[in-house]
């Protein structure tokens, strides 16, 4: 569910920034665009964000979008192409899943249902599989299955997720196959105008092996209070007690220069989350 591609555009511009152009100056432009064309991947069902995250892309420095349009969920979709997606996109390959799937809707198609263990509630052997399950949900199970052992997932989830109990064979299932790294409630503007959904960002790191799960761990959990919208969806930014533009800093700034800030706190949650990370001693480097 890559959309336009924002997830994309800001991890080639990270990598590029934070090790690329720092480890190889003389010849960075050509990593980069090596890196772009072999490393990242992004699928959605729509047509028009495929096509937009291919532009947005080319114009980042990727000379080689691995972008495709296709139902990420039914993979009667992915047999019998031109562009060999079976054989990029393989299941058990990836380090890092970055998503916000869609929401809303429900797959009741057998041929769908019929390749997930969701589908069973917790128990194959009592539970018969279920004739509809949310797309949110599968999400989950194809994202689990498409990272390899010890990779990790970012995924957006509606809170109901999380703290429903009819949603506890989902919370079963993540535990089973992932260690639960984080939890960050977001703010029901969060994603206005679109939907007034109340999310959460949740962070997975899939278990290496049967013999390093444990339930014995702590989990960072946050709750943004600012989420930079108001109820309409439009932004709010910094401002003084006078109505002065201002940056982080609390200086006013001149908006035809500078960028006005928005004013949320999730760049304090990941400042937090680095400093658990570090204490707890997790390394995604290993």
């Amino acid at each position: 569910a890559c959309g336009a591609g924002g997830f994309l555009i800001h991890t080639l511009n990270h990598v590029d920034e934070n090790i690329i152009s720092k480890k190889y100056k003389s010849d960075a432009k050509s990593r980069k665009l090596n890196y772009a064309s072999n490393k990242l991947f992004g699928l959605d069902y729509d047509r028009r964000l495929v096509k937009v995250t291919k532009a947005m892309m080319l114009i980042a420095g990727d000379g080689k979008t691995n972008t495709f349009k296709v139902n990420t969920l039914d993979h009667r979709e992915w047999s019998n192409r031109e562009d060999n997606l079976e054989e990029k996109i393989k299941e058990n390959n990836f380090n890092v899943v970055l998503t916000n799937p869609p929401f809303a809707g429900s797959h009741d198609e057998p041929e769908i249902l019929g390749r997930y263990d969701l589908t069973f509630k917790d128990d194959k052997t009592k539970n018969k599989r279920v004739k509809k399950m949310r797309k949110d949900m599968l999400f989950i199970e194809k994202c689990i299955r498409l990272v390899k052992p010890g990779g990790r997932i970012a995924i957006v989830l509606p809170q109901g997720n999380l703290n429903n109990p009819t949603s506890e064979f989902l919370r079963n299932f993540i535990f089973e196959n992932c260690r639960l790294l984080a939890c960050v409630g977001l703010k029901e503007n969060t994603f206005r105008p679109f939907t007034p959904t109340k999310t959460s960002v949740v962070l997975l790191q899939k278990w290496k092996s049967n013999k390093e799960k444990t339930n014995d761990y702590k989990i960072f959990m946050a709750d943004s209070e600012r989420p930079g919208k108001d109820n309409s969806g439009n932004y709010i930014y910094l401002k003084d007690k006078e109505g002065n533009y201002i940056n982080e800093k609390k200086e006013i700034i001149d908006t035809l220069k500078t960028p006005r800030v928005v004013d949320h706190d999730l760049d304090q949650i990941i400042e937090e989350f680095n400093k658990f990370k570090n204490k707890e001693n997790i390394n995604f480097n290993e």
